[in-house]
């Protein structure tokens, strides 16, 4: 079991690292706390830009983190919400190059998937909201999610399946939300995958509520932080102590809201990359899995703010996967 959670939008801006804005204007600009989304953070049991010249020409950093700060313990999420993506090869070739050992993704696509064979990126894949009733009403269609998801891509590397994606009650998915990460449990476990994948759901910090305060003798910096470890605290409450978090997405927009630079995105990335190999206040010492939000910009996607969570963009409308040259002096 798991959980994943969301902080409230208002309260995200405070979550970049003081120390790391540059100048007051970027202090007072992110102080303002509006109620748009600034930021997002996910955090699950299961739980930034790239540029070029030219078809084939030499690629420019405008990147929103620097590339030598991913670690084993973080990964990028890749959706594909924009038609003007580069396909799922050139993806993958930029996630090794960059050496970035985990990835999420949303929905099994099969083009997607054939791509990762092979790869030994770490993969957590969701099922979606919408297939959830006819998977937890029939154990047979389980055992057929998993083998044409999972057992078709024996040399994928399958660390996590997020079942659902932020169901909460009164949604009409929530009654069907436990059966279906059941059977989906019991069909990994009976393919002999038990200790391999990892199945849990991701949720919001919304169901949280106010119902847990944490210790002030921690003295929290960030809402980062605090956000997980009332998360350790409602687990500690409901008996799931032992349970690790996996913060499944988190990141800073670019573009289309409060405080979206490019700057920012670079700022908030690059303390993160540097913040989750210590762990929290209260579960000090360990890094925490985190995934940042997202690989690409998605045109697709709505609201408008939704659009801009790139890792790598697009210039000049190509894409050119060969090399990054980062910038050494931010963060």
């Amino acid at each position: 079991m798991s959980i994943a959670m969301r902080v409230p939008a208002s309260e995200l801006s405070w979550v970049l690292e003081w120390e790391a804005i540059k100048g007051e204007k970027g202090r007072k600009e992110i102080g303002k706390r509006s109620g748009s989304a600034a930021g997002r953070v996910y955090c699950g049991r299961t739980e930034k830009l790239l540029a070029s010249e030219g078809s084939r020409g030499k690629l420019k950093e405008v990147t929103a983190v620097e590339m030598k700060s991913f670690g084993a313990h973080v990964g990028v999420c890749y959706g594909l919400l924009g038609d003007n993506l580069p396909p799922p090869h050139e993806v993958i070739h930029l996630y090794k190059h960059n050496n970035i050992p985990r990835m999420r993704i949303y929905s099994p696509l099969p083009h997607v998937l054939q791509a990762l064979r092979g790869s030994n990126i770490e993969v957590m894949v969701g099922v979606a909201n919408e297939d959830l009733c006819h998977i937890a009403t029939n154990m047979a269609n389980a055992y057929s999610w998993v083998h044409n998801n999972i057992r078709n891509y024996a040399n994928v590397n399958f660390r996590y399946i997020a079942v659902g994606n932020e169901i909460h009650p009164p949604a009409w998915e929530a009654n069907h939300l436990l059966a279906a990460m059941k059977n989906i449990h019991r069909a990994i476990s009976e393919a002999g995958l038990g200790n391999q994948i990892k199945v849990s759901t991701p949720f919001s910090t919304e169901i949280l509520g106010e119902s847990y305060t944490l210790h002030p003798k921690f003295g929290y910096q960030n809402m980062f932080d605090a956000v997980l470890d009332a998360a350790y605290s409602a687990l500690e409450k409901a008996g799931g102590g032992s349970l690790e978090i996996v913060v499944a997405e988190t990141g800073w927009l670019s573009a289309g809201g409060l405080a979206s630079t490019v700057e920012n995105a670079r700022t908030y990335n690059t303390n993160l990359l540097r913040h989750v190999k210590g762990g929290t206040p209260k579960r000090p010492g360990k890094p925490i899995q985190t995934y940042l939000f997202s690989m690409f910009n998605e045109n697709k996607k709505e609201p408008a703010f939704e659009k801009h969570w790139a890792s790598f963009i697009q210039i000049n409308s190509l894409y050119t996967i060969l090399e990054i040259e980062c910038s050494k002096g931010h963060g």
